[in-house]
């Protein structure tokens, strides 16, 4: 049972990380070719609650998707 909920888990979690990467990928593209620096993106970046609740839900997700990748599978010890 436990495995069931984790399989679907992580499923859920690369549902959410499609968007968040491709959000990720489109405004770092766009910044780098508009000539801002990492200076200037994280200036622009710091103080928005949108921007931090984003890459928290994003960073969110990619630690349970990425630890439930690195579990030990019982049906592939073979």
């Amino acid at each position: 049972m436990l495995t069931a909920r984790l399989y679907m888990l992580q499923r859920l979690t690369a549902l959410m990380l499609l968007p968040f990467v491709a959000v990720h990928l489109i405004v770092m593209v766009y910044a780098v070719k508009g000539g801002l620096t990492v200076g200037e993106i994280l200036e622009r970046t710091q103080g928005s609650f949108g921007w931090f609740l984003f890459y928290e839900l994003f960073v969110l997700a990619v630690s349970v998707h990425g630890a439930i990748g690195q579990r030990k599978q019982p049906e592939m010890d073979g």
